[in-house]
């Protein structure tokens, strides 16, 4: 396994690491199933607050890359929705997932955000299960896959 330097990084839709994010999401989430990111995928995207794991491996040629992302809208006070959450394949296994997300929910927290929620594919189910998210209702179709409602009770 190559090492790897790893750094979180939290940017917004001005910033060049949006631009990785945009390729990381439709590499990662859309173009498996044969869909591509529309306008109407990133609508909220500027409203949102973005977040990512930056890797870059032990040589001064190769530029940092980002390698996970995720985004997190806020619907109001005490509640965001987690969205778009991605890794990049190759970093599959290697617990940047676990840590982006540990990272976001003690931010979250000092905004004093209560409830996080997503709609999970259902394939990451276990993920998230393993992270304390519990599934709220019935499974649904979103993106032409099965997914469901979790949530999770953020506290300190």
């Amino acid at each position: 396994m190559l090492e790897l330097d790893t750094q979180l990084i939290h940017y917004d839709t001005s910033s060049t690491w949006y631009a990785q994010e945009l390729t990381l999401r439709k590499k990662i989430l859309r173009t498996p199933l044969g869909l591509t990111l529309t306008d109407n995928d990133t609508i909220t995207d500027s409203q949102s607050e973005h977040f990512g794991i930056v890797s870059a491996p032990h040589s001064p040629v190769t530029p940092p890359q980002l390698i996970a992302c995720v985004i997190l809208t806020p619907q109001n006070a005490t509640h965001y929705k987690l969205r778009q959450m991605a890794v990049a394949s190759e970093y599959h296994g290697q617990g940047l997932g676990r840590r982006l997300i540990a990272h976001v929910e003690k931010y979250l927290l000092t905004l004093g955000v209560t409830e996080l929620t997503m709609h999970a594919r259902q394939s990451a189910l276990d993920f998230y299960i393993k992270l304390g998210y519990h599934t709220v209702g019935e499974t649904f179709t979103e993106q032409t896959i099965p997914h469901v409602r979790m949530t999770k009770r953020l506290t300190s």
